[in-house]
């Protein structure tokens, strides 16, 4: 790699800095450590820096060459890495390291639930139709190019100013336990699909589920998008549908939840959606891409917010 790469990289990571201000160092629910940067034009965009030491120049090309990839995913809801410097170790100088810079959004889709939740408000389908149309596009873009979102929750679901959703991936940084390690091993609760349940039942399966098609594990995250938008609509949580002890999913509760939608106002169109989504049997749950090419008819309604669905209204 050399010194004069690390010299122009250093140089460009200055150039971009300078049109930042530090704002704030947290620890991120996905990202881990990261530090935050305002843009010094406009205080609303927001940056994330993450820096990550190496311990040899293997490692360094590793995470240099996995982040390089992930700058090249474009999609519009997929939150974007734009900058990548891989410094080697110089004498009396800093340690090998990398540092990604990405874009930021501070609020979640569970900022704006719990703000419906104190106001006493619902949600209006066409904003729930909105979440549903923003997400699947992202992920069916995801299972395009060979990789899952494998995190889908209202905490991990960002939203920019205009409410508009921008998600990240669970691999997005490397070697950190994915949700079903966090539960094998953390018994960290997750609104896992049932396929993924009966892994977690028969105990030390995480080799079972690294086996897992793209495919099927997209389908999971259809099913844990599907019991996102029936929380959202139902205003109850998700968690009331499991035994997180023994690891089993009361389905029967989860149907009769989403059948009392149109006693909520919800139109029978968005009710049959959920029920398609959180199917039992993965083989009849349909994909992101299945449903991408199922919403396009209602694209256009949808992203102009018209009430389609006013005429399926009970």
């Amino acid at each position: 790699m050399g010194n004069s790469q690390n010299g122009k990289e250093d140089m460009d990571y200055d150039q971009v800095m300078k049109n930042f201000s530090f704002y704030q160092e947290i620890n991120h629910f996905q990202l881990g450590n990261i530090k935050i940067f305002d843009a010094i034009e406009n205080k609303n965009h927001k940056v994330f820096q993450f820096k990550r030491l190496c311990q040899s120049d293997q490692q360094l090309q590793q995470l240099k060459n996995h982040f390089q990839q992930r700058k090249t995913l474009m999609n519009e809801h997929l939150i974007r890495i734009f900058y990548v410097m891989g410094k080697e170790s110089v004498m009396c100088s800093d340690a090998s390291h990398v540092v990604i810079l990405g874009e930021y959004f501070q609020n979640t889709l569970q900022t704006e639930h719990e703000y419906n939740l104190n106001q006493k408000l619902i949600f209006n389908e066409s904003r729930l139709w909105l979440i549903i149309y923003q997400i699947i596009q992202c992920c069916a873009y995801l299972e395009e190019q060979g990789k899952y979102h494998g995190d889908l929750n209202i905490q991990h679901i960002y939203l920019d100013l205009d409410g508009s959703v921008k998600l990240i991936e669970h691999d997005l940084i490397p070697g950190a336990m994915n949700p079903f390690q966090k539960s094998l091993y953390n018994n960290e609760f997750h609104a896992f699909s049932p396929e993924l349940l009966n892994l977690l039942q028969q105990g030390d399966k995480e080799n079972s589920y690294m086996k897992l098609d793209i495919g099927i594990l997209n389908k999971t995250d259809v099913f844990s998008l599907g019991l996102i938008i029936l929380e959202l609509a139902s205003q109850f949580p998700t968690q009331q549908y499991y035994d997180w002890q023994t690891k089993t999913l009361n389905y029967q509760q989860i149907i009769s939840a989403i059948q009392f939608l149109p006693n909520r106002g919800y139109s029978t169109i968005l009710q049959n959606l959920l029920l398609q989504m959180c199917q039992q049997d993965i083989e009849v749950r349909p994909g992101f891409q299945e449903m991408r090419t199922g919403l396009k008819s209602l694209e256009n309604d949808i992203l102009s917010h018209t009430a389609f669905y006013r005429s399926h209204i009970k």
